[in-house]
């Protein structure tokens, strides 16, 4: 009998029991949930934020990559622009020459070869032109400029190509005639772009500014062509022979199309 009345309990202190549970959950419900409210809506936009900032992070990559690009382009476009620029301005300064070489009057007995220089070696006072063996181009052939000056001798002959020592240069030396009274001188090369009349004695009158051309006499050059003028003129008591610079008419950045002179 005992045995069966405690059975008979047990249901009810289990019911009691889970109602007790049931009635402390409801009111930690009631308590907690604003907490957990709060933490639910916190985590939310925190994950939230992180993945704006992930997003704009992988927005920013993007734009930058396609504003590179961008500019990568530009600048393509920018060199292309800059490229035709300096071809035109190029051609222009050509088709200047080309119209000077036209109406340049040279005489009748010239025969001569246009040529473009391609090369210029400031340092040993030479270029190299575009026209060689091939185009009847000969060594010690005289080469003048698009004005009429003399520029220089050929020096050496390829097929396609020859050098042009400069009249600036130490290979070349010519004779003169200075000024006025045409009076005879030898112009020899210093390099450098400098030029020196020499042996010339005291007793002969020569200015500065006085026009300088090639020689009628001994000369490998034709007569009459401008070389410059005379840059100074000095005289001591020391030596017999005045010391005279002459300023050449060439100026190796402004040289393009030239003339190659046989006669």
């Amino acid at each position: 009998m005992v045995s069966n009345l405690k059975i008979k309990k047990n249901p009810r202190k289990k019911w009691f029991i889970a109602c007790s549970i049931l009635i402390v959950f409801i009111i930690l419900g009631i308590f907690l949930k604003p907490m957990f409210t709060s933490w639910f809506s916190n985590m939310e936009n925190y994950f939230w934020q992180k993945g704006a900032d992930t997003a704009t992070f992988f927005e920013r990559i993007f734009l930058s990559k396609r504003l590179l690009q961008e500019n990568e382009q530009l600048e393509t476009e920018n060199q292309s622009l800059t490229l035709i620029i300096i071809q035109l301005e190029n051609a222009q300064s050509e088709n200047e020459e080309l119209r000077k070489i036209l109406n340049l009057e040279l005489p009748k007995d010239f025969q001569f070869i246009d040529a473009y220089i391609f090369s210029k070696d400031s340092q040993n006072d030479s270029v190299y032109i575009n026209k060689g063996e091939k185009d009847n181009i000969k060594v010690g052939a005289a080469v003048i400029n698009a004005e009429g000056m003399l520029i220089g001798r050929v020096s050496k002959i390829n097929e396609r190509n020859s050098l042009i020592y400069l009249i600036t240069s130490p290979q070349i030396k010519t004779n003169v005639e200075i000024g006025e009274n045409r009076i005879e001188g030898i112009v020899k090369g210093k390099g450098n772009f400098e030029m020196n009349i020499e042996n010339l004695p005291k007793d002969k009158e020569i200015k500065e500014g006085d026009l300088v051309i090639t020689g009628r006499i001994q000369n490998d050059f034709p007569s009459g062509l401008p070389l410059g003028t005379v840059k100074s003129v000095k005289i001591t008591d020391l030596d017999p022979f005045q010391q005279i610079v002459v300023e050449p008419f060439l100026k190796i950045n402004d040289l393009g199309f030239v003339l190659v002179i046989s006669e």
